[in-house]
């Protein structure tokens, strides 16, 4: 039979984990940016709305002088599924609980520059199943209207969405040091019609100069990119990222080139990539 002093410990250790929750629950209420509340808030159920994503795709367009709506329509997905996902992951990582991502629990506001700035949720969900049950009708309707409205195909803003999971997972385990744990998250997130998440292990080669020298002729050849076993940890002096399956098409806009890990580059382009990116991370 456990002591009085062991029960004793194991009650304060109850009210010290519900104490964590509850902090956490203030630090991080919104869905983006942690903003006072704006007369300009509007609901979540605009981003299924046809004719206000139109006016948001044709801002896109004109900001970043894209040829064609399709281009414009996935950038913007691109910044707003980032905001929509940011707190999920890190709360269900941290206490098992997250925002409700339904739309009709969601006040939003747009950046200066159009961008989905936040989006607050009115509500909680408990575990990963509530939470992925609630996200994916709501990324349904954004979806089939942003393609309608954008000429985007929908498993392309499906496949954002789910790196966007994946990011947020993935620095949510990075910063908690849970990074393995994080990764377990994000598959279970990932289900269809999501793209389940895959990550990627970037390691140097042992005959690599150091990270601070000057950077090789081939930057391919400072690292060793492998498939990455979700539940296990990142090797010792490596570092994980997701492996995309989306592409922003931000390099189709002038004066824009590729992100580093872009699927659009070749195997060989996209290991120099992240051996310079290694090299200077």
């Amino acid at each position: 039979m456990p002591s009085l002093s062991h029960r004793r410990w194991r009650h304060t250790g109850r009210r010290r984990a519900r104490a964590r929750a509850s902090r956490s629950r203030e630090r991080i209420t919104t869905m983006g940016d942690r903003l006072p509340p704006r007369v300009d808030a509007f609901s979540g159920e605009a981003l299924r709305d046809g004719a206000w994503l139109a006016r948001q795709v044709s801002d896109t367009r004109r900001r970043w002088r894209f040829r064609e709506d399709r281009a414009a329509g996935t950038l913007w997905w691109y910044s707003a599924s980032a905001t929509l996902t940011a707190p999920g992951p890190r709360m269900l990582l941290a206490d098992g609980t997250a925002p409700n991502p339904a739309l009709a629990q969601l006040d939003c506001t747009l950046t200066p520059y159009g961008h989905l700035g936040s989006a607050r949720s009115a509500g909680w969900v408990s575990g990963p199943d509530e939470y992925r049950r609630a996200l994916v009708p709501a990324f349904a309707a954004i979806i089939g209207a942003l393609a309608r409205a954008s000429g985007a195909p929908e498993p392309s803003l499906w496949a954002i969405a789910s790196d966007s999971l994946a990011n947020q997972a993935l620095q949510a385990g990075v910063d908690a040091g849970r990074c393995a744990d994080a990764c377990v998250l994000a598959r279970r997130l990932t289900c269809p019609p999501l793209v389940p998440a895959r990550f990627v292990d970037v390691v140097p080669h042992p005959s690599a100069p150091h990270p601070s020298a000057p950077l090789a002729m081939d930057g391919a050849a400072r690292v060793s990119v492998r498939p990455a076993d979700p539940a296990s940890p990142p090797p010792a002096g490596g570092l994980r990222i997701v492996r995309r399956s989306s592409c922003c098409l931000l390099f189709q806009a002038p004066g824009q080139g590729k992100c580093v890990s872009c699927p659009r580059r070749s195997p060989g382009e996209r290991a120099a990539a992240l051996g310079g990116w290694f090299a200077g991370s």
